[in-house]
């Protein structure tokens, strides 16, 4: 017997399928899968697939809908609210870097009171726009501020790996769905191959598929940076309509997906306030206990 173990968001895992098809005697049937829970309690985690914006328009992003004066005006409206309600880092991740630059703009240097922080593409170290020097600036404007808008892109740099634990993200957002290029010639050619496979009766994803999956790992990457260990806690919001749709959402983890709920932003608001001061309480309460002299001290 053989015992893999993987991190959560790397699911959808149905992609790896053909790793243990050609086993020999080992069929699919055979491969028992396991999903844990997360290691924080359910009343850590606040999560939202926000269908509609403040002003009451369908959230999409997609390519072709998404650089419309509404949707701009809506997302501005998004993030100006939640900075301001978040207490601590608010992080927005977007699917790619030009849409970023576009959204940026209308955004300007000020969120809900809060400063904002965008990530570049490659740059020079010293010249403040390195990931090195956008992650400082941005925890420093936390920490000495009470919050700060880091705006960043999904697949990028700040989307993987990096440590954004207790108060640098209180909240994190994934603006749309970041679907890989369609016409990039290495991913054209990945689902011709995954297609021709599946034809010939093998395990596996189709194109179709592994072009989704490829686009939810990503989701699953971002919204990973936001809960660190069994302490802290954090709130999720998926942007856009589609997230509310069964073959979408079933392929977010399993953990945000028992959390999650469909709802219009104007609705997501009040619960959002609700949970931070939920959470916020108890975190004064224990931190005013530490800072009590103590008799043995004394």
């Amino acid at each position: 017997r053989a015992i893999l173990f993987v991190g959560g968001t790397l699911e959808p895992r149905s992609e790896f399928a053909p790793l243990y098809a050609g086993l020999g005697t080992t069929s699919p049937d055979s491969v028992q899968h396991f999903s844990g829970r997360h290691v924080v309690p359910a009343s850590h985690i606040f999560a939202r697939y926000v269908t509609h914006g403040p002003g009451g328009a369908l959230l999409d992003f997609r390519k072709e809908m998404r650089s419309s004066a509404q949707q701009k005006s809506e997302l501005k409206s998004i993030i100006d609210m939640a900075a301001a309600t978040t207490p601590g880092g608010s992080i927005f991740f977007f699917p790619s870097f030009d849409y970023l630059a576009t959204v940026a703009s209308v955004i300007g240097g000020r969120a809900g009171g809060r400063r904002v922080l965008v990530e570049r593409r490659k740059v020079g170290s010293g010249s403040g726009g390195s990931v090195e020097e956008i992650f400082q600036a941005f925890a420093s404007a936390v920490r000495n501020d009470g919050g700060a808008v880091l705006l960043a892109v999904n697949g990028a740099k700040l989307s993987e790996g990096i440590d954004f634990k207790d108060e640098l993200c209180r909240l994190v957002a994934v603006v749309g769905l970041p679907y890989p290029n369609a016409h990039d010639l290495g991913m054209i050619e990945k689902m011709r191959f995954l297609d021709r496979q599946r034809s010939e009766g093998r395990l596996g994803l189709s194109g179709k598929e592994y072009y989704s999956a490829r686009c939810m790992k990503g989701v699953n990457q971002c919204v990973g940076r936001s809960i660190r260990h069994i302490g802290d806690w954090a709130a999720i919001l998926l942007l856009d309509h589609r997230y509310a749709t069964p073959n979408i959402n079933g392929q977010v983890s399993l953990w945000l997906r028992e959390q999650a709920s469909a709802s219009t932003f104007s609705a997501t608001v009040p619960a959002l306030r609700d949970f931070f001061e939920s959470r916020v309480r108890p975190s004064s309460k224990l931190a005013a206990i530490n800072a009590t002299p103590s008799l043995a001290g004394a």
